[in-house]
């Protein structure tokens, strides 16, 4: 009997990483050749993250504190987190 259990619970734990591989290669497939540009609001100003068809990001002006990273996060994939040009069009903290 606590053979068959593991065995299920074994079983389920393949299957839950099966579905989250699918899951993630399904979502992370680009929409096409694409340019993609999202805008967020960082207090006074406004921050762009800009993808391009190859799969580039630049982040354009990132506002006074670190709350963008949580916002653009959403847009990075889980296994690549890199920023590959950064723009800041003034030197203030807006």
């Amino acid at each position: 009997m606590q053979k068959i259990k593991k065995i299920k619970l074994i079983a389920l734990g393949v299957l839950t990483i099966a579905g989250f591989l699918i899951w993630s290669a399904y979502f992370s497939i680009s929409s096409g050749n694409n340019l993609k540009v999202t805008f967020f609001d960082v207090g006074q100003g406004d921050s762009a993250l800009i993808e391009t068809p190859n799969q580039n990001k630049i982040i354009i002006d990132g506002g006074p504190d670190n709350s963008v990273l949580a916002k653009i996060g959403r847009y990075f994939s889980f296994y690549d987190k890199t920023v590959d040009i950064l723009i800041v069009t003034h030197p203030d903290s807006d």
